[in-house]
């Protein structure tokens, strides 16, 4: 039943909810995340309780010792909170906006967390056969703003950003790793296709559900 629910979902029935999630983001807030402190300015994404940071941490806790890559990183909450010392881990953080790299840099040294940080749009940054064990991308969940929304924090046009990460996963992902990526139907992108088209095997390893009724998968993606 309520699969059926999020099928017939309308953008107008997302429109308050999102206006809220904007509204809580466009202010500064120095937020706790798992023994981090994260300052988010206005205008990055927040990772708030109930954000979808925390929904993908849940499933990342396990990794250990690994080559990390954060992609779309904003303030840098996960790829930070991997690199935890004792974790062990190899961290790479990017992201397209001057800001929220900027903001993820000040983190890292508030934090005391080392993890090399780049401007880049997606794999961008990186020559040709350079390959992570694990590839995180928090990407935007709605593919369209609401109508008269102040900015366009939060979405994706079409899935465009969806869609070309998938493209280029496989030449990314080393033998045995595997990627992260939340998505839901409101994506734009056909991701169980997208993922069967370039190779790849997507399997849902989580659900969460917003206010809205807007369902959330976390995809566990891996070569086929």
């Amino acid at each position: 039943m309520r699969d059926a629910v999020v099928e017939t979902i309308k953008w107008a029935d997302l429109e308050p909810w999102q206006y809220r999630f904007a509204a809580r983001n466009d202010y500064p807030a120095v937020i706790p995340f798992r023994g981090l402190m994260i300052y988010a300015p206005g205008g990055i994404y927040h990772p708030w309780p109930l954000s979808s940071s925390h929904f993908i941490a849940d499933r990342l806790s396990g990794i250990r010792g690994r080559k990390v890559l954060d992609l779309g990183c904003g303030t840098g909450v996960l790829g930070l909170w991997l690199a935890n010392r004792e974790y062990g881990n190899c961290v790479t953080l990017t992201d397209i906006d001057p800001v929220a790299v900027a903001t993820a840099e000040c983190n890292a040294l508030a934090n005391e967390r080392f993890a090399r940080i780049a401007h880049a749009d997606l794999f961008g940054a990186f020559d040709k056969g350079r390959m992570w064990d694990c590839v995180i991308f928090n990407a935007p969940l709605l593919c369209t703003a609401p109508a008269g929304a102040g900015h366009r924090m939060g979405t994706d046009p079409d899935g465009q950003a969806t869609k070309r990460f998938l493209a280029e996963l496989p030449s990314r992902l080393d033998r045995g790793g595997v990627g992260y990526l939340p998505w839901s139907r409101q994506v734009g992108a056909d991701v169980p296709r997208l993922c069967q088209e370039h190779g790849l095997t997507a399997e849902c390893v989580g659900r969460d559900w917003r206010e809205s009724g807007l369902e959330v998968q976390l995809l566990e993606i891996r070569h086929g």
